[in-house]
C-alpha cells in the first residue's frame, strides 16, 4: 500500500484503542488542556532517542523495538482516518471493526520492523516545528548511508496529545501521506469488496511482510 521508499524513511526516523466509535472518534481530537510540557519536536527527538537504545544491547531487541513505535503512532486516529472517505463519511466496518484495526496496526508495526533492520545509524534533524489548534506539524531531515552513499531526505510528522502525551498520526514522506494513502486504498478497496475484502486485503499483506522475514 505505502511505497517502500515511505517505509524506509519512517523507518530510519525514530517516530516517529478503544476502537473509534461508528461516526466519530473521541480521541481524534486532542485537547490543548492535557497537553505535555514538552514540545512535539522534543518527543520525537527522545523517541529517536529511546528506539536507539532499543536497539542495543542483547535481549529481545525487536520486542523493545516495538514498544517504543506503538507507544508513539496513534493507530485508533490513522484507522478512523482511513475508514473516512470522501466528504469525511465513514465507512462501516462493522462486524469486524476490533480485527481490523488490529491487522492495520500489526501492518504498519511489522512494516516498521522488518524495514528498520540495521538502520540504526539513521540521523534526524528537527528542522522546525508548525503548532496547529488541531495538530502540530514536526519538519524532519534524515540522513542515511547507503550502498557507501549518504542519503537524505525531509520528512513531517503531524502530532497531536493523547491522553497527555504527543502521539503522531500521519508520516509525509516527499508529499506524500500515510493517512491519505490508507484512505485512498481503504476507499478503494470497500468499495468493490466490502468489510469482509479489506480485511482479506490487510491479511494478505501481512503474509507477504512474513514471507519476506
Amino acid at each position: 500500500m505505502l511505497p517502500l521508499r515511505g517505509w524506509i524513511v519512517a523507518c530510519l526516523v525514530a517516530l516517529v484503542l478503544p476502537l473509534p466509535i461508528p461516526g466519530g472518534d473521541a480521541r481524534a481530537q486532542p485537547s490543548d488542556a492535557s497537553a505535555p510540557a514538552e514540545s512535539a519536536a522534543e518527543a520525537l527527538r527522545s523517541h529517536h532517542g529511546a528506539l536507539r537504545r532499543a536497539q542495543a544491547g542483547g535481549g529481545d531487541v525487536e520486542a523493545r523495538t516495538q514498544a517504543v513505535v506503538d507507544a508513539l503512532i496513534d493507530y485508533a486516529w490513522l484507522t478512523d482516518a482511513a475508514l473516512r472517505g470522501k466528504g469525511g463519511v465513514r465507512h462501516g466496518c462493522e462486524p469486524r471493526c476490533a480485527e481490523l484495526e488490529g491487522l492495520l496496526a500489526r501492518l504498519v508495526r511489522r512494516n516498521y520492523l522488518r524495514v528498520l533492520g540495521g538502520s540504526s545509524d539513521g540521523e534526524l534533524e528537527i528542522l522546525g516545528e508548525d503548532r496547529k489548534p488541531r495538530a502540530t506539524r514536526v519538519r524532519t531531515r534524515v540522513r542515511w548511508s547507503a550502498d557507501g552513499r549518504t542519503q537524505s531526505v525531509d520528512v513531517a510528522y503531524v502530532m497531536h496529545v493523547v491522553e497527555g502525551r504527543w502521539m503522531v498520526r500521519d508520516v509525509i514522506t516527499d508529499g506524500v501521506s500515510l493517512a491519505a494513502t490508507y484512505r485512498h486504498d481503504f476507499h478503494r478497496i470497500l468499495e468493490a469488496k466490502g468489510i469482509d475484502g479489506l480485511v482479506a486485503q490487510l491479511q494478505g499483506k501481512l503474509a507477504e511482510v512474513a514471507a519476506r522475514e
